[in-house]
């Protein structure tokens, strides 16, 4: 895996577990209940925003792969996006 994927990989589930224990944090606010039920329990649930959020990021790799596509073939260059942000960079 590389070093972008893993990061990227990081903050998705970061996000999501985030949102997990938030969701339980408004059932319980004390951080002693807290660490007591997630020590019960077998598994986190997510919300709706981390649902959006994976959905969303799903959509963006099945574009960019269909754009990088029609751009190689139509072109014959490669089109990247930068670990850095959402600047694009032409590679001949």
């Amino acid at each position: 895996m590389t070093d972008i994927k893993a990061k990227y990989l990081g903050g998705m589930v970061g996000s999501a577990l985030g949102d997990a224990i938030g969701k339980l944090a408004f059932h319980y606010p004390s951080k002693d209940d807290l660490c007591i039920q997630l020590d019960r329990l077998k598994e986190l649930s997510y919300t709706d925003a981390s649902a959006m959020s994976i959905v969303l990021a799903e959509s963006i790799l099945k574009k960019a792969v269909l754009i990088n596509k029609t751009w190689e073939k139509h072109s014959g260059t490669t089109l990247s996006v930068s670990p850095g942000g959402a600047r694009l960079h032409l590679t001949c």
